[in-house]
C-alpha cells in the first residue's frame, strides 16, 4: 500500500510538467483556445474561500480495542440512519499571491443499530464511535499560468476517535465492553493541480501522504467545479482517505471513500 501511495504522490510533478509543456513556448505562456483563468471577486492579492462540503462516504476496515476486533463495511445510508447527531463539516482557505493555507474540520458520532463481524470471536460486535478530523495544508504554487496551477507543500492531519465495542453473546445479551481512545497527529506531504477548462469550469486533483503517530495516512480528492458567478462555485469530487494505526491498546485501519459535493464562496 505504501509503495502505491508514494507512486501516486510522485506523479504530481510529472503530470504538472506533462500538461504544462505544450502551454509554454520560449518562456511565454500560451493557452490556445482557452479562456482566461476563473473570474475572481477582487483584484487583491488576497483571496479567501469558505466551503460547506457534504461527503457521502462509504467506510470499511477494522477497529480493535484490547482483545476485541470489529471488521466490516458501513454504507453512507447506514451512517445516516445511525447518526447520534448531524456531522459537522467546514473548510476554509486563505491565499496570498502564490502561497495558500487550507483548513478543514469535521466531526460525527455514530451508534449503529447493527453488528459487525469479529473474526477472533464467534460473537458479533456493536461499535459506537465518535470521530474528529482536522486537515491543515500550506501550499506554494510552483507552476502558475492562465490554464494551470500546480502547488506543492505539506501540513498536519489530526484524527481523533473514541470507540466502544460491545461483544454480543449468543443469547443476545451483551457479554462485555471494550473502549479505546486515540489522538493521532500526522505530518503529511501535499500536492494539488488545477486546470481551467473555461472561465467557469475547472478540473482538480489534491492528494497527501504521511504519518507520525499513525503508521500511515493518505487521501486523494479528484473532480472539478463550476462557477455560478464570480464569487460562488459548486464542486463535485471523488474522495478517498485511509488511516492506519497500530498501538498497544487499539488498532485502526479504516478507509473512507465516496463522492463529495460542496458549496464554495470566494471573496
Amino acid at each position: 500500500m505504501k509503495s502505491t501511495v508514494w507512486f501516486v504522490a510522485s506523479l504530481f510533478p510529472v503530470i504538472a510538467l506533462t500538461i504544462s509543456s505544450p502551454l509554454v513556448r520560449g518562456g511565454e505562456v500560451i493557452c490556445e483556445d482557452k479562456a482566461p483563468t476563473v473570474l475572481d471577486c477582487s483584484p487583491s492579492p488576497w483571496k479567501f474561500e469558505i466551503s460547506l462540503p457534504a461527503w457521502a462516504a462509504w467506510t470499511e476496515g477494522t477497529i480493535s480495542s484490547d482483545d476485541v476486533s470489529a471488521s466490516g463495511s458501513y454504507g453512507f445510508d447506514e451512517a445516516i440512519d445511525d447518526l447520534d447527531y448531524a456531522p459537522v463539516a467546514l473548510a476554509m482557505a486563505v491565499k496570498h499571491c502564490r502561497v495558500g493555507y487550507r483548513f478543514e474540520f469535521s466531526k460525527m458520532s455514530v451508534s449503529p443499530g447493527r453488528t459487525f463481524e469479529d473474526r477472533r470471536f464467534l460473537d458479533s460486535v456493536v461499535v459506537e464511535t465518535e470521530q474528529t478530523r482536522v486537515n491543515q495544508h500550506i501550499l506554494f504554487d510552483v507552476i502558475q499560468n492562465d490554464c494551470l496551477t500546480v502547488s506543492l507543500g505539506g501540513g498536519i492531519r489530526y484524527f481523533g476517535m473514541d470507540s466502544t465495542l460491545r461483544v454480543v453473546s449468543a443469547g443476545g445479551r451483551f457479554g462485555f465492553v471494550r473502549s479505546s481512545e486515540v489522538d493521532l497527529w500526522d505530518a503529511v506531504f501535499a500536492g494539488e493541480a488545477r486546470y481551467c477548462l473555461s472561465d467557469k469550469a475547472f478540473l482538480r486533483v489534491l492528494g497527501d501522504y504521511g504519518g507520525t503517530d499513525s503508521d500511515s495516512t493518505w487521501q486523494v480528492i479528484a473532480g472539478g467545479g463550476y462557477y455560478i458567478n464570480p464569487c460562488v462555485y459548486l464542486s463535485l469530487d471523488y474522495r478517498q482517505l485511509e488511516q492506519q494505526f497500530s498501538g498497544p491498546r487499539a488498532t485502526v485501519d479504516l478507509i473512507y471513500k465516496g463522492p463529495q459535493m460542496g458549496l464554495n464562496m470566494v471573496f
